[in-house]
């Protein structure tokens, strides 16, 4: 009873370990999007009630959408930002099937460039997933190649729209995401 009681034991204080761990990896990531995003420690609590509640509807973890806002701050998302346009794209991730900080960078940098031109980010999620849904491109495909052609498609007069499906179409006829960027820049004015 004394083996049986010890090792339920250190199984039980290996799992408290983990779950503190677990939730300081969270705080942090919580405590680098609010800085990078130029809030302060005081906004972390902002930021993690959004995680969680999208942690609670969509089978994402609260510490993957707190990292996926860490990106989004990197990418020039403000707090407001991350906490209006987090939603959109823990969704938007979901109905692709990708990962969640490749569509949170991706979103954002999408606002980035064509913020003028896009209603919101879910209009900038849904181009996403129905590209990434209707092509061989998915939404980490579309992240590299969005960020390196895309201020060249806006200055072009290209929308965001117009430049997905390009490399969409260009994936389902055999080539890849960095192929497709080629021919596009091939055929720029």
């Amino acid at each position: 009873v004394g083996k049986a009681m010890t090792v339920a034991g250190a199984a039980t204080t290996a799992m408290g370990v983990k779950a503190v761990k677990g939730f300081g990896d969270f705080q942090s990531s919580l405590n680098q999007a609010a800085v990078i995003a130029g809030g302060t420690s005081k906004n972390i609590g902002e930021l993690a009630d959004v995680a969680n509640h999208m942690g609670a509807v969509l089978p994402i973890s609260a510490q993957d959408a707190a990292d996926a806002m860490v990106e989004m701050a990197r990418n020039g998302a403000s707090l407001d930002d991350i906490k209006k346009q987090f939603p959109a794209i823990a969704e938007a991730s979901t109905a692709a099937g990708s990962n969640l900080q490749a569509t949170a960078g991706v979103v954002q940098q999408a606002m980035n460039i064509w913020s003028n031109s896009l209603k919101s980010p879910q209009q900038a999620a849904a181009i996403l997933v129905q590209t990434a849904n209707a092509s061989n491109a998915s939404i980490e495909d579309m992240q590299q190649a969005l960020a390196t052609i895309g201020s060249t498609a806006k200055m072009a007069g290209m929308d965001m729209g117009t430049t997905a499906e390009a490399i969409g179409l260009l994936t389902n006829r055999g080539f890849s995401a960095a192929q497709a960027l080629s021919l596009i820049h091939i055929s720029e004015p």
